[in-house]
Protein backbone atom coordinates (compact mmCIF):
# COMPACT_ATOMS: atom_id res chain seq x y z
CA UNK A 1 0.00 0.00 0.00
CA UNK A 2 2.83 2.38 0.78
CA UNK A 3 4.45 1.85 -2.59
CA UNK A 4 1.16 2.70 -4.30
CA UNK A 5 0.88 5.97 -2.39
CA UNK A 6 4.46 6.88 -3.26
CA UNK A 7 3.85 6.15 -6.95
CA UNK A 8 0.64 8.18 -6.92
CA UNK A 9 2.39 11.15 -5.27
CA UNK A 10 5.25 11.02 -7.78
CA UNK A 11 2.82 10.81 -10.70
CA UNK A 12 0.68 13.67 -9.34
CA UNK A 13 3.76 15.86 -8.73
CA UNK A 14 5.00 15.17 -12.25
CA UNK A 15 1.60 15.95 -13.79
CA UNK A 16 1.29 19.23 -11.86
CA UNK A 17 4.84 20.21 -12.86
CA UNK A 18 4.15 19.57 -16.54
CA UNK A 19 0.90 21.56 -16.33
CA UNK A 20 2.66 24.51 -14.65
CA UNK A 21 5.47 24.51 -17.22
CA UNK A 22 2.96 24.39 -20.08
CA UNK A 23 0.91 27.24 -18.56
CA UNK A 24 4.05 29.33 -18.09
CA UNK A 25 5.15 28.66 -21.67
CA UNK A 26 1.72 29.63 -23.06
CA UNK A 27 1.59 32.85 -21.03
CA UNK A 28 5.11 33.98 -22.00
CA UNK A 29 4.76 33.57 -25.78
CA UNK A 30 4.99 36.81 -27.72
CA UNK A 31 2.05 37.80 -29.87
CA UNK A 32 3.01 37.79 -33.53
CA UNK A 33 1.24 40.18 -35.90
CA UNK A 34 1.30 38.35 -39.24
CA UNK A 35 -0.58 40.82 -41.46
CA UNK A 36 -2.80 43.90 -41.38
CA UNK A 37 -5.55 44.49 -43.96
CA UNK A 38 -7.45 47.78 -44.20
CA UNK A 39 -10.78 48.27 -45.91
CA UNK A 40 -11.80 51.83 -45.15
CA UNK A 41 -12.49 52.10 -41.43
CA UNK A 42 -12.46 48.31 -41.02
CA UNK A 43 -9.12 46.76 -40.13
CA UNK A 44 -8.28 43.05 -39.89
CA UNK A 45 -5.17 42.04 -37.97
CA UNK A 46 -3.97 38.44 -38.28
CA UNK A 47 -2.15 37.21 -35.17
CA UNK A 48 -0.51 34.16 -33.67
CA UNK A 49 0.00 33.36 -29.97
CA UNK A 50 -2.68 35.70 -28.64
CA UNK A 51 -3.45 35.53 -24.90
CA UNK A 52 -6.07 32.93 -24.01
CA UNK A 53 -8.05 34.76 -21.32
CA UNK A 54 -10.32 37.75 -21.81
CA UNK A 55 -8.34 39.77 -19.27
CA UNK A 56 -5.11 38.81 -21.05
CA UNK A 57 -6.52 39.95 -24.40
CA UNK A 58 -7.70 43.28 -23.00
CA UNK A 59 -4.42 43.86 -21.16
CA UNK A 60 -2.46 43.08 -24.33
CA UNK A 61 -4.57 45.55 -26.33
CA UNK A 62 -4.16 48.32 -23.76
CA UNK A 63 -0.40 47.73 -23.58
CA UNK A 64 0.17 47.51 -27.35
CA UNK A 65 -2.48 49.74 -28.95
CA UNK A 66 -0.28 52.83 -29.29
CA UNK A 67 2.50 50.82 -30.94
CA UNK A 68 0.02 49.18 -33.32
CA UNK A 69 -1.61 52.52 -34.14
CA UNK A 70 1.74 54.07 -35.00
CA UNK A 71 3.19 51.09 -36.87
CA UNK A 72 0.09 50.25 -38.94
CA UNK A 73 -1.60 53.68 -39.03
CA UNK A 74 -4.70 52.42 -37.23
CA UNK A 75 -7.51 54.82 -36.32
CA UNK A 76 -6.83 56.71 -33.12
CA UNK A 77 -9.33 56.17 -30.32
CA UNK A 78 -11.68 58.99 -29.40
CA UNK A 79 -11.67 60.50 -32.93
CA UNK A 80 -15.46 60.71 -32.81
CA UNK A 81 -15.73 58.50 -35.92
CA UNK A 82 -16.66 54.84 -36.31
CA UNK A 83 -13.94 52.27 -36.96
CA UNK A 84 -13.50 48.59 -36.31
CA UNK A 85 -10.36 46.56 -35.59
CA UNK A 86 -10.73 42.78 -35.66
CA UNK A 87 -7.99 40.44 -34.46
CA UNK A 88 -8.19 37.08 -36.24
CA UNK A 89 -6.48 33.86 -35.17
CA UNK A 90 -3.94 32.94 -37.86
CA UNK A 91 -2.92 29.58 -36.35
CA UNK A 92 -4.05 27.62 -39.42
CA UNK A 93 -2.52 30.04 -41.96
CA UNK A 94 -3.94 31.08 -45.30
CA UNK A 95 -6.40 28.79 -47.05
CA UNK A 96 -8.25 28.65 -50.35
CA UNK A 97 -11.73 30.13 -50.40
CA UNK A 98 -13.24 26.67 -50.76
CA UNK A 99 -16.80 25.84 -49.86
CA UNK A 100 -16.56 27.01 -46.25
CA UNK A 101 -17.42 30.44 -44.94
CA UNK A 102 -13.97 31.98 -44.71
CA UNK A 103 -12.69 35.55 -44.43
CA UNK A 104 -10.89 36.43 -47.66
CA UNK A 105 -8.65 39.44 -48.28
CA UNK A 106 -8.49 41.37 -51.56
CA UNK A 107 -4.96 42.54 -50.69
CA UNK A 108 -3.62 39.01 -51.11
CA UNK A 109 -3.48 37.04 -54.35
CA UNK A 110 -5.69 33.94 -54.61
CA UNK A 111 -5.87 31.06 -54.18
CA UNK A 112 -4.37 31.27 -50.65
CA UNK A 113 -6.01 34.52 -49.56
CA UNK A 114 -8.53 33.38 -46.92
CA UNK A 115 -8.51 32.41 -43.26
CA UNK A 116 -10.87 30.59 -40.95
CA UNK A 117 -13.28 32.97 -39.23
CA UNK A 118 -11.94 32.76 -35.69
CA UNK A 119 -12.23 36.21 -34.11
CA UNK A 120 -10.11 36.68 -31.01
CA UNK A 121 -10.76 40.33 -30.18
CA UNK A 122 -12.76 43.19 -31.69
CA UNK A 123 -12.28 46.89 -31.00
CA UNK A 124 -14.93 49.41 -32.04
CA UNK A 125 -14.26 53.14 -31.91
CA UNK A 126 -17.60 54.89 -31.71
CA UNK A 127 -18.60 58.39 -32.80
CA UNK A 128 -19.40 59.08 -29.13
CA UNK A 129 -15.70 58.93 -28.27
CA UNK A 130 -15.78 55.56 -26.52
CA UNK A 131 -14.07 52.34 -27.40
CA UNK A 132 -15.91 49.03 -27.13
CA UNK A 133 -13.78 45.94 -26.60
CA UNK A 134 -15.43 42.63 -27.46
CA UNK A 135 -13.94 39.35 -26.23
CA UNK A 136 -15.24 35.79 -25.80
CA UNK A 137 -17.15 36.38 -22.58
CA UNK A 138 -18.57 39.85 -23.11
CA UNK A 139 -18.09 43.45 -24.06
CA UNK A 140 -16.33 46.22 -22.23
CA UNK A 141 -16.42 49.98 -22.67
CA UNK A 142 -13.28 52.08 -22.44
CA UNK A 143 -14.09 55.75 -22.08
CA UNK A 144 -11.90 58.80 -22.68
CA UNK A 145 -10.83 58.68 -19.02
CA UNK A 146 -9.41 55.19 -19.63
CA UNK A 147 -12.00 53.60 -17.32
CA UNK A 148 -13.15 50.11 -18.35
CA UNK A 149 -16.66 48.95 -17.52
CA UNK A 150 -18.35 45.69 -18.42
CA UNK A 151 -21.45 46.10 -20.57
Amino acid sequence: MRKRNKTAIIFLTLAISVLLIFTLWISLRKVEVVAVYKEGDFISILVNNFPLTDSGKISWWLKNRNTLQEKYNLPQPYQKTFSSIVFWDFAEGYKEQGKYDRRCFDGREPPLNCIEKNIILTIWNSPKGIQIISVDNGQYTLNESEIITRN
